[in-house]
């Protein structure tokens, strides 16, 4: 999905907000191996810049300057990675002493002005955050919901590349330095155009405008970013994996794909995600917690592959009456009397939290927002998109549902 966009700021008036809140916004050619470069530079940024490369003086400034949130967030989609930066500050007026030029300034200084210096990041700030994830990988696997990543790593990763392993983490961290992160971050960040947003009060946009002017000024021109969020992998062989792990709980991890399935069909997966775990039905938990009193606990997930994962945290010897419980649930969505009760539970759900989004004094902003960046259908939007959906066409859906992955950790302590 390719999306357009322009250098020049977005205003967005937030009737009634106490806030203003700039969000600038890069993008990049996405690789994988470049995660781990994403990483340390996320931590880099969300912990100093080139004025405060302290922690402790960062945190302290950002109080002084009553600045509200300021936060970063890496995301990936099929062909980009991007990157933004979000500062959020009071309106003026209602502090004493407050300067909304000193925190755009600050604000400036976290993204153009880092830690680093003669082309290299400060050696301090990049082997603390090195030695953070170095630390954490080193230890990996140390819990039982490690090893089910680790496995869901492996499993995924046998039908297309789409993740690092830990080796490969600590690879590339070996080979990092502080020069070649600071390449990476000029080449893409330093050096780059930039989209922005800001909204909130706007009450003194003239002011607001120019202040952004005098630091973030740069060259009118149009960007398209690429941001398709799925990927569809490959069709998979059943596979099983048999681990004995050192804990209490055994979990049996299942991962279905679809046949042939196609990226217009991801509202059915949504569909049959919010059938099987959201509150309006969540028929697993109410088939094998609530009626059988199988499981201790389960996770759901409608993954960005085209499948549909469940964790499900039980004793062993329960495994294969709840894999049959599974199949029986799915099946049940098959009778057409059934999938219109699910469907409309879900629907009136939605409606729901549709008008409850409406009640909020931001909903204008998050709406816009979601519409120019965001990958996915609108709460609105997939509400239609589900109410157009037959009883034929999710049948045909889950005729093509096959299990390709299963992974049961058996609790060596399990009674």
């Amino acid at each position: 999905m390719i999306k357009k966009f322009t250098t020049k700021p977005k205003f967005i008036n937030v009737k009634n907000a106490n806030t203003i809140t700039f969000k600038i916004i890069f993008s990049w050619n996405y690789e994988l191996n470049n995660k781990t470069k994403d990483s340390i530079l996320e931590n880099i940024f969300a912990r100093s810049n080139g004025k405060y490369p302290n922690n402790k003086d960062f945190i302290v400034k950002k109080q002084e300057l009553l600045i509200i949130r300021y936060s970063t967030r890496i995301e990936y989609f099929t062909d980009k990675t991007t990157l933004s930066f979000d500062l959020t500050i009071p309106k003026e007026g209602l502090f004493e002493n407050y300067s909304m030029e000193s925190c755009l300034e600050f604000f400036y200084d976290c993204i153009f002005n880092v830690s680093a210096i003669n082309g290299e990041f400060l050696e301090e700030n990049f082997n603390s955050e090195k030695d953070y994830v170095y630390f954490i990988m080193k230890n990996y696997p140390s819990s039982i919901y490690d090893y089910l990543h680790r496995e869901r790593v492996e499993a995924i990763n046998s039908l297309e590349k789409v993740f690092l392993t830990r080796d490969e983490v600590l690879n590339n961290l070996d080979n990092m330095t502080s020069k070649s992160l600071y390449d990476y971050y000029e080449k893409n960040i330093k050096n780059a155009s930039y989209v922005t947003y800001i909204y909130g009060n706007l009450e003194n946009k003239d002011k607001i405008y120019n202040l952004y002017q005098k630091y973030f000024k740069q060259k009118y021109q149009k960007i398209s970013m690429d941001i398709n969020l799925f990927r569809i992998l490959k069709p998979g062989k059943y596979e099983k994996k048999v681990i004995n792990v050192n804990y209490e709980q055994s979990v049996l991890k299942l991962i279905y794909q679809f046949d042939n399935m196609k990226e217009n069909e991801i509202i059915l997966l949504e569909t049959l995600y919010f059938f099987l775990y959201s509150r309006e039905n969540n028929l697993l938990h109410n088939v094998l917690r609530n009626k059988y009193h199988l499981i201790y606990g389960l996770d759901v997930l409608k993954n960005i592959y085209g499948h549909i994962e469940m964790d499900i945290f039980l004793d062993k010897k329960d495994i294969e009456k709840v894999k049959e419980l599974i199949n029986m649930t799915l099946s049940d969505i098959k009778v057409e009397n059934n999938f219109n009760i699910y469907k409309k539970r879900l629907l009136k759900s939605m409606r729901y939290d549709d008008y409850f989004e409406r009640d909020n004094i931001f909903y204008k902003v998050d709406k816009k927002l979601y519409d120019e960046l965001a990958p996915l259908p609108s709460l609105e939007e997939n509400r239609r998109m589900i109410k157009t959906i037959d009883f034929a066409t999710m049948k045909n859906f889950l005729d093509r549902i096959n299990l390709v992955k299963e992974i049961i950790l058996i609790g060596d302590k399990n009674v």
